[in-house]
């Protein structure tokens, strides 16, 4: 539709950087084969563990961002020390050493989606390793990631406005080098969460995006 009325598509692949499509590229250059109307905006946050991010684009959209983005000709330069992690993740994108982590990181994922869909919860994602169970209420959102803390667990809690109003999440930030029993583990402490305060099921899932 983009490149009918010539218009450009701005993606924001942040949660796919490094974890989908072919050796990580993301989302955009398997959908669309190339970058075309295209903006892709990707983070360096995540899958690569370094401070910034990108933008994917044509030459001519880059000489435009260039000359126009205020973030850009004010910013300072990527810190050296993280340049070079940043080429050190790009190294094991191009590696065998990818596929082995990215199976892994996958498996975990469905463990625990898995998991917390058998315990009847409101799951969001699953494609990436950015997974979140639906709250609801702020306080409730605050309270929920208190307790799993208590339980040894470090789960952010996110409230309005990086989501709806009180449509609260429990953002989980998988890795690969989790270990089964460290997710399972996490698994039977959203079992307790459950019986320490109501959690919504797969049907609010529904009514929210109605």
């Amino acid at each position: 539709m983009a490149r009918r009325h010539n218009a450009v598509l701005y993606v924001d692949d942040a949660h796919g950087t490094g974890v989908l499509g072919r050796r990580g590229r993301g989302t955009v250059l398997d959908a669309l084969g190339s970058y075309d109307n295209t903006f892709v905006i990707g983070s360096l946050s995540k899958a690569f563990s370094c401070m910034g991010g990108f933008v994917g684009c044509t030459d001519q959209f880059k000489r435009l961002l260039k000359m126009r983005s205020n973030t850009y000709i004010f910013g300072g330069p990527v810190p050296p020390a993280y340049l070079e992690g940043i080429c050190a993740v790009c190294d094991i994108l191009s590696s065998p050493e990818y596929d082995v982590l990215s199976g892994r990181l996958h498996a975990n994922v469905r463990r625990l989606t898995e998991g917390a869909t058998r315990l009847g919860l409101a799951v969001l994602g699953g494609e990436t390793p950015i997974v979140s169970v639906l709250v609801g209420d702020e306080a409730a959102t605050l309270n929920a990631g208190s307790f799993l803390f208590e339980h040894g667990f470090y789960v952010q809690s996110v409230t309005f406005p990086a989501v709806p109003y009180h449509a609260g999440v429990l953002r989980i930030q998988v890795n690969a080098n989790h270990q089964p029993e460290a997710i399972d583990g996490l698994l039977d402490a959203l079992a307790a969460l459950q019986r320490f305060t109501p959690l919504p099921g797969p049907e609010a899932l529904v009514n929210r995006a109605a």
